[in-house]
């Protein structure tokens, strides 16, 4: 008889034959627990408590088994080999050493208790993402276009053009274009430049003589004659002789009314919003009532010192706007000096050094140290700032006032007085790249409250105070710090104690100022952390983290925009004009120096970062795409043809040009690299460089320090053209006189016909104009 396959029956099938419960044959528990174990009973093995401990009410724990303890103890020792390993790197010799003994002593305990088989898998992962695949975890962050931002390689004190420019940091458009420079002139021209090594991160006295190695070898030591100097990269003024013969000031003169009334509504209307030094109302009072007395028969030696120096400030920086605007731009360039020597005369005397500063000081300095920033005195106006934010400091002005003698007009008053300060130092700060004295983590002033000027009544101040500001503690915990916290915005959204904050469906100057402050703690968080020395102590790779980081902040910030000031948006709106585009200006500036670091030819390519691992490289390439397309951004801002009056108009004029080096500097990097991180937008590059520069050379005739950039640009413009044969003869048509001024004698005319061989045959290379 054929054979018939009988099927096996089920365990279920059986127990229900038998009439059994399925429950009670089920499958053996793969581990019992503790209670069932000492009692020798069988576990059911739920979690968390089996069928036994629960019907006793008895606590049930389960403890894991021999392999599983191995298990976790070989992913442990792994982890800890992997953590000593990182800090291996910057330890000392006798550090090291002790660390090589203890993963020696790990790895054998490790082995002792694993087959023979697992031995190399472990040995791999302990030192695989370490060694063999992790060297941005090894490196200092100084691998980065910033550069050692912790060493000095001239003498300041040297010559008074030397202590003019003064210390420039790595954070500022002018070692940007010194770095450029250097670059051109040496490690662009050699096609076989070798592999240039970087120290180790850490605070160890190794890991600091390893950087301290690795910097000379990058950077090998100059001689006086060969050295570029920081000044020779600066298109700043700070060199020039503002000095008057004060013998020959007036210091208790004022201008006709007519004139003090225009000088007055020209800086109300283009500074007062950005930087509220002074309250709007208090000024515009005080210059009525002065001329009112005036015509009574009062003498101006009758008036406060201190209100004359004010007076004079806001002069000085309306006479020098007035200067850029008219329409044929040869007002009298020294009135502002006059103005401002008056300024200094009545308000920093002999004693101001010793004396006790009141309100009035503090905003007069500011007031000063904003007159310097407009005409290209940066040192100055750096040092200046110093003196306001110090004094600012023993008056209290950087934490809540709760007085209640004080009314709450002046106390948004003097709030405002801060912030104007702070957002003038961060200006500041970028450009000449010095540390900031402001320390965010002293201050708890709160922000502005969103109301513009005349709405600042007794009334509306507590009726928006109590639904906003006071309901939190301070700035620092409703700003973007891209640290992935929980932020808020004080136009919408809701505060860090959850109370909601009203959308204001007009916006106003206050409005503007919240987002304008936000945004300068992001740049003043972008210097620290990528920027001042102690960066060099992280890793690359730590470095990356606070890109990251910081990109993300400046992303939400700018999604917080109302649409009034979103500058994203082509709006023809006359209203905040100037509002929008400083903001735009701002927000690229940040994105800007959030990426530099990463703009220069890191990963494979240069053989920066020896076994850089893939996502490492990608992100370095992602910043530095996204470096350019800010710096490409910031050029589609401007219209096509240039005009110089309706960009001081609508614009900060008082540092577009230190915007607009900005974005040359990364676009001439990016073209003197031959647009590596951007293959397919060369061209467009070429065109967003000559856009800049024919703006520059149309501010030139009102503005000295965009006639000295520009001079300055064209010269680099001419190397890097030479490199990558761009054709910039439209330029050279348009400026004649300044290209034979500028390249000559020093370099050959480039626009000379000359010939050179292809083959057997000839070709004209000369350009064709």
């Amino acid at each position: 008889m054929p054979k018939v396959a009988i099927p096996r029956l089920l365990r279920s099938d059986i127990d229900r034959e038998l009439g059994l419960s399925v429950a009670a044959n089920k499958q053996r528990a793969s581990r019992a627990c503790t209670p069932c174990r000492k009692q020798k009973v069988k576990c059911t093995g739920e979690a968390p408590r089996c069928s036994r401990c629960e019907n006793s009410n008895q606590s049930c724990t389960y403890v894991k088994g021999r392999r599983d303890l191995l298990k976790t103890a070989n992913e442990q020792i792994a982890n800890m080999a992997r953590v000593l390993n990182h800090l291996k790197a910057g330890a000392s010799k006798e550090d090291q050493r002790k660390i090589d003994a203890l993963l020696e002593a790990a790895e054998d305990n490790a082995i002792g208790v694993v087959s023979a088989g697992k031995r190399s898998a472990l040995t791999r992962r302990m030192s695989s993402e370490s060694d063999n695949g992790h060297g941005e975890g090894q490196v200092s962050a100084g691998v980065g276009s910033n550069g050692f931002p912790d060493f000095l390689d001239e003498d300041l004190v040297r010559t008074e053009r030397a202590r003019a420019t003064g210390f420039v940091g790595k954070s500022s458009e002018i070692q940007w274009w010194r770095d450029l420079r250097y670059d051109l002139e040496n490690r662009l021209n050699s096609e076989d430049d070798p592999p240039r090594e970087y120290g180790p991160p850490g605070v160890s006295e190794a890991a600091f003589a390893a950087r301290i190695d690795a910097s000379r070898r990058c950077h090998p030591p100059n001689t006086p004659s060969n050295i570029d100097y920081i000044s020779s990269s600066s298109f700043y003024l700070d060199d020039d002789n503002i000095q008057l013969d004060l013998n020959f000031v007036d210091q208790i003169d004022m201008p006709p009314q007519e004139t003090a009334e225009r000088l007055m509504e020209c800086y109300i209307s283009t500074v007062q919003d950005s930087f509220p030094i002074l309250p709007k109302k208090w000024l515009e009072e005080v210059v009525h009532k002065l001329y009112d007395h005036l015509r009574g028969g009062w003498s101006l030696e009758l008036v406060d010192d201190r209100i004359l120096a004010i007076l004079n400030s806001v002069f000085a920086i309306g006479t020098k706007f007035c200067h850029l605007v008219t329409s044929d731009g040869q007002t009298d360039d020294l009135d502002h000096l006059i103005y401002q020597a008056r300024a200094r005369m009545l308000g920093f005397k002999d004693s101001v050094i010793i004396a006790h500063h009141d309100i009035h000081q503090v905003r007069l300095a500011g007031l000063l140290s904003f007159y310097f920033l407009s005409i290209g005195q940066i040192s100055r106006a750096w040092y200046t700032i110093g003196i306001a934010v110090r004094s600012a400091y023993a008056l209290g002005l950087h934490i809540r006032n709760e007085d209640p003698a004080a009314s709450v007009i002046k106390r948004e008053y003097q709030v405002r007085t801060w912030w104007a300060l702070y957002c003038l130092e961060r200006v500041l700060c970028t450009i000449t790249g010095r540390p900031s004295i402001v320390l965010d983590e002293c201050c708890a002033v709160p922000l502005p409250l969103p109301l513009a000027d005349y709405q600042l009544t007794e009334t509306t101040i507590m009726r928006q105070a109590d639904k906003t500001r006071y309901k939190t503690h301070s700035l620092y915990t409703t700003t973007y710090l891209g640290t992935g916290s929980s932020t808020h915005s004080t136009v919408t959204g809701s505060t860090a104690a959850g109370t909601p904050v009203p959308s204001y469906e007009l916006p106003n100057s206050g409005i503007y100022l919240n987002s304008r402050v936000k945004i300068d703690v992001i740049i003043g968080k972008v210097l620290a952390r990528l920027y001042m020395p102690e960066v060099v102590t992280i890793s690359w790779e730590k470095a990356q983290v606070s890109m990251t980081e910081l990109s993300a902040g400046l992303e939400e910030w700018i999604c917080s925009l109302p649409p009034a000031f979103d500058f994203r948006h082509q709006s023809t709106a006359a209203a905040f004009r100037r509002e929008r585009m400083s903001l735009g200006l701002n927000y690229l500036s940040a994105k800007m120096l959030i990426t530099w670091p990463c703009l220069c030819k890191l990963g494979p390519v240069d053989r920066r970062i020896k076994k850089q691992t893939r996502s490492s490289t990608s992100f370095d390439l992602e910043m530095a795409e996204a470096c350019v397309e800010a710096a490409k951004a910031l050029t589609s801002m401007l219209p096509d043809c240039p005009d110089p009056i309706f960009l001081y108009r609508t614009g900060p004029w008082w540092s577009i040009v230190h915007n607009f080096m900005q974005a040359l500097a990364v676009l001439m990097l990016e073209m003197a690299y031959k647009a590596i991180h951007m293959m397919h937008n060369g061209q467009m590059i070429e065109l967003c460089v000559k856009k800049l520069i024919r703006w520059l050379g149309a501010m030139k005739e009102r503005d000295r320090i965009a006639d000295k950039a520009y001079k300055m640009a064209l010269v680099i413009l001419h190397k890097v053209a030479s490199r990558v044969d761009a054709d910039i003869s439209d330029l050279f048509r348009e400026d004649l006189p300044d290209f034979f001024t500028l390249l000559a004698p020093s370099s050959p005319n480039p626009y000379k016909r000359q010939k050179r061989k292809r083959g057997n045959s000839e070709e004209d290379s000369g350009v064709r104009c």
